[in-house]
């Protein structure tokens, strides 16, 4: 659902700005650092946010003023998201500094950047809807910019009072969230929010893929990720594919020196071969 950005400027409760993104925060917002308990020698790197409820009409000329000027080098607006709440600015921003910190499996606990949208968007499959109540707490609404659009996300009806801690697969997930959002920046995307969840899912599970198989680079899971949905969904499983693969445990290249050591000739037999393989009643083409 795409949101007017004036009205959520009128209404909303809290917006988040990331200093790292942006040059210059206009000083009539009022900006301040968003610090978890025990993160104050951290403040630096913390999100920042202003109090949309206390600004006056000048305040919100100035914030529409920014938010339509010069876009980010992404295409993204200065501001990251928007959040609205039933509840006192004191109890919100009390619960959004506690959500910065979130428990990972084996009793570990990590920056969650839930305020960037390139992390949030994500979210919506990674936690199930126990998590994500929980991460809304007293939020109702949350816009956040994705795919060159406000978006509105509403807090899921499951209740839950308590953090809810990662399992080992969603922690690893959420490792992966970086890398998945680099391949998906490299490939066609399909139309529609649905078909791109699905996407980051199949994207994931192709990271995971790649990690389970020994390779240990970041550039060289985004090239078999990529590789998985330009090539063929199983290409490493072709003999001369599974053949360089092996090459790599005694030589000392990388997965992604070799992928793009290898034309676009070769890859396109790759992909030709195993899908004449698929077909019914063919045998043995693959050599």
């Amino acid at each position: 659902m795409t949101v007017l950005i004036h009205r959520v400027v009128a209404d909303y409760a809290i917006a988040f700005i990331d200093p790292f993104r942006v040059d210059d925060v206009p000083m009539a917002l009022l900006p301040e650092p968003l610090v978890p308990s025990g993160f104050e020698a951290e403040a630096h790197l913390m999100p920042q946010f202003v109090h949309l409820r206390r600004f006056d009409s000048v305040q919100r000329d100035a914030l529409l003023d920014w938010l339509e000027g010069p876009s980010a080098g992404d295409g993204a607006p200065p501001v990251l998201a928007f959040v609205s709440s039933d509840a006192d600015d004191a109890r919100v921003l009390n619960h959004l500094r506690r959500q910065l910190i979130i428990g990972l499996s084996g009793d570990r606990k990590c920056l969650l950047r839930y305020y960037d949208p390139k992390v949030f968007w994500h979210l919506h499959w990674i936690l199930d809807e126990t998590q994500r109540a929980s991460l809304f707490g007293p939020l109702r609404q949350w816009v956040y910019w994705h795919d060159g659009l406000w978006r509105l996300s509403e807090k899921p009806l499951a209740g839950s009072r308590r953090p809810v801690p990662l399992s080992q697969r969603q922690s690893a997930q959420l490792g992966r969230v970086a890398t998945i959002n680099q391949v998906m920046a490299s490939i066609e995307l399909p139309v529609g929010a649905t078909a791109r969840l699905a996407l980051a899912q199949r994207v994931d599970a192709d990271i995971e893929r790649a990690q389970r198989k020994g390779l240990g680079d970041e550039m060289d899971w985004i090239h078999f990720a990529r590789l998985c949905h330009t090539c063929h969904p199983r290409f490493d499983e072709h003999p001369r594919v599974v053949d360089l693969l092996a090459c790599l445990a005694q030589d000392e290249c990388t997965f992604s020196d070799v992928a793009a050591a290898m034309d676009d000739m070769f890859w396109q037999g790759v992909a030709t071969e195993l899908a004449e393989a698929e077909k019914p009643n063919t045998r043995d083409l693959i050599r």
